[in-house]
């Protein structure tokens, strides 16, 4: 049985609330144990790997921004105002037997010569051209490996743009992990969560705590499982990073997002929880 199998196997156990206290702390301990193999072997992939040389010579399709028609969803028409428009620039396609990859390089365009739209695209390429990298590196030493990372334009308002790049590695079982770009159209910065809060105002307790109720009220009244700290459960959910993921929805809320297995089991995706105006407003700048 492979660790997805396992997990899934696990789900409807998890959730029953008759099984004893050291029992369910005995699961979510084996749950939370797969999640730390599968972030350290990404960590190690995306961190360590991405300076090594690549020995293995692939063929590798690329389909480089050089006419209209070779370039993905290309709008060569400039977005007129404070709006931005997103290109695939690149696109790395491979296939074989046992792997297969598909990675998308976005370019924000403005329509304008404006150096904080470079920086993030120059961050973007060099994100993007890792995970392919990585990936050639990779499939020398595995079976079956897939590697999938496209984007999307999550906010443009006259205020924030965030682009966002989502990315699965499938072998025994998949993974799935963004990364997101925020600028601030106001001030022309790129910007991270900590740099939306006053110094003073704690905001990873605030955040956190706010997460926290919205998992346990999530629990009591939907099929959903959480991985939560306390004082019975010593591993799980504590507070969230300094610059965790982010992202504003169309109402104007803070999302908070997580990967897959930050805080749930596999089979919850990748969960995001919408924080109330009422409690971001005092914090912010």
């Amino acid at each position: 049985m492979n660790r997805r199998e396992e997990i899934e196997a696990l789900k409807m156990e998890y959730k029953n609330v008759e099984v004893p206290q050291k029992g369910r702390e005995e699961l979510q301990r084996t749950i939370l144990r797969a999640k730390k193999d599968k972030r350290k072997l990404q960590y190690k992939r995306r961190i360590y790997g991405a300076t090594a040389a690549v020995a293995a010579m692939l063929v590798i399709f690329i389909l480089p921004n050089t006419s209209e028609t070779i370039a993905y969803s290309m709008k060569n028409i400039p977005v007129v105002g404070r709006f931005f428009d997103v290109i695939t620039v690149r696109e790395y396609s491979y296939e074989s037997e046992k792997h297969e990859m598909s990675v998308k390089v976005p370019k924000i365009e403005n329509g304008q010569d404006i150096n904080v739209i470079e920086e993030v695209n120059q961050e973007a390429e060099n994100y993007t051209e890792k995970l392919v990298e990585q990936f050639k590196k990779d499939i020398r030493d595995s079976g079956f490996y897939s590697l999938d990372a496209t984007y999307k334009k999550v906010t443009d308002t006259e205020k924030w743009f965030t682009l966002e790049i989502d990315v699965t590695e499938t072998q025994a079982s998949g993974y799935q992990f963004r990364r997101y770009y925020h600028i601030n159209k106001e001030n022309g910065k790129i910007v991270k969560l900590s740099d939306l809060f006053k110094e003073d105002s704690n905001y990873v307790k605030v955040l956190s705590k706010e997460i926290k109720r919205q998992m346990a009220e999530q629990m009591e009244n939907e099929q959903v499982s959480y991985f939560i700290k306390s004082d019975e459960v010593f591993e799980g959910f504590s507070q969230i990073k300094k610059n965790q993921g982010f992202y504003f929805n169309k109402n104007g809320n803070l999302v908070i997002a997580f990967d897959e297995y930050d805080v749930a089991p596999g089979y919850m995706g990748m969960p995001e929880f919408v924080i109330p105006k009422e409690i971001t407003a005092p914090l912010y700048k």
